[in-house]
């Protein structure tokens, strides 16, 4: 990606004097040195205030960092974001870019967790992970927030739909060796795939249908089944599997927390993000599609709710490209941790997150959008008032 502006650091003024020319808004901005080679990349909530804090040099007459920086530094290049997620991703894309073997340890952020469901061996299993690859023979169901979700999601749905708890003896059956029945099969807790009971076909297919407890539709029918079987079982004075049945439901209700809200195959990790503009009249719409993330055009706010429809079909349109190089994977990789990890953070940034197989109307997209940036644009009004007066009242003597 390219930089909405370069500065060179000229010689016959005050650092205070020419960082008036860098934005004090929030960005990326990188500082490089006489033949244009980075030596620093940052993200800021102002550009301006960030680069003079760096190149201030020390009052100390010992050789501070600050004071090698502001020697070496010629230019300052930068673009602005208006949300956390765009900076984020602005520093991710330009980190790459200059720090080809080391930006990997530069990224602000953690990978999510995932279940693999591992369906290229004789009795697929489910699998708590960090690090994805691109579905093939095997498939992932995320993200979650924590191994403490992720785990939550793997016990219930082993639960409720009888799955092995003991691989090592799953394998051994695979391997024709003798069946040893583990102490769910003797309890009758597990379906007994490892006594011949189900095939090794068949626990594949098991496992597949116990993930899908992601979907907000799957969850609601296997309600539906348990209280049919509680009310059945009180019926019948069977209280001990009544309580049974509740207290799976109580379990099942723990998924529609915002721990799970994300969850669902990795084939389908399509989003709509709604960011702000560049200015306090647009919203800018971007589209995940796996690990391509793509900005669009900018939207004014007034025309959001005649425009939703083209907003949605734009980011439906979103093509697939698989990875195919290690760079590519890794890259894809990435951008799905980072954007994981911003949809746990939807609260407390600017943007808004839709996952697009879960698509509310378009009049209430439309609604929701002018609601959430109508409120922004209020709020950044009334701060800006409250920072004026707050001037005002204290005169400081050195006001740019």
């Amino acid at each position: 990606m390219d930089f909405d502006g370069s500065i060179e650091v000229p010689a016959d003024q005050e650092l205070q004097q020419w960082t008036l020319g860098l934005p004090a808004r929030a960005g990326v901005y990188l500082l490089w040195g006489a033949k244009g080679e980075a030596i620093l990349l940052a993200t800021s909530g102002s550009v301006r205030a960030s680069v003079r804090r760096k190149l201030a040099r020390s009052e100390s007459e010992t050789l501070s960092r600050r004071t090698e920086l502001a020697e070496i530094t010629k230019g300052v290049s930068w673009t602005q974001a208006d949300s956390s997620f765009v900076s984020y991703w602005q520093f991710h894309q330009l980190a790459r870019a200059s720090y080809p073997s080391s930006y990997g340890e530069m990224l602000g952020w953690s990978d999510a967790w995932w279940i693999k469901i591992c369906l290229s061996e004789p009795f697929g299993q489910l699998l708590t992970v960090r690090k994805i690859s691109p579905p093939g023979p095997d498939e992932y169901i995320g993200p979650f927030v924590s191994s403490k979700a992720v785990k939550y999601f793997v016990d219930l749905a082993s639960d409720m739909y009888g799955l092995c708890r003991n691989y090592e003896i799953l394998q051994q059956t695979a391997t024709e060796k003798a069946a040893q029945a583990c102490v769910y099969a003797q309890m009758g807790k597990c379906c007994g795939a490892c006594l011949g009971r189900v095939s090794a076909s068949e626990y594949r297919e098991l496992l597949l249908e116990a993930v899908k407890l992601a979907e907000p539709k799957e969850r609601l029918g296997q309600r539906r089944r348990l209280e049919e079987q509680m009310s059945r079982a009180a019926a019948k004075l069977d209280f001990e599997s009544a309580a049974k049945n509740k207290k799976l439901i109580k379990r099942l209700g723990k998924l529609e927390e915002e721990d799970f809200g994300w969850a669902g195959s990795l084939r389908r990790f399509e989003y709509l993000i709604i960011a702000p503009g560049r200015d306090r009249h647009q919203v800018r719409p971007w589209r995940v599609n796996g690990g391509t993330v793509e900005p669009g055009e900018a939207v004014r706010l007034g025309e959001v709710e005649r425009q939703i429809g083209e907003i949605v079909d734009w980011a439906k349109g979103a093509e697939y490209r698989p990875p195919a190089s290690r760079s590519e994977i890794q890259q894809w990789r990435e951008s799905i941790g980072l954007v994981s990890y911003f949809l746990f953070r939807s609260h407390s940034d600017k943007c808004l997150y839709y996952k697009l197989d879960h698509l509310a109307k378009e009049a209430d997209l439309a609604e929701q959008i002018n609601s959430k940036f109508s409120r922004n644009k209020a709020r950044e009004a009334k701060d800006r008032t409250i920072i004026e007066q707050n001037i005002t009242l204290k005169n400081p003597p050195n006001t740019e």
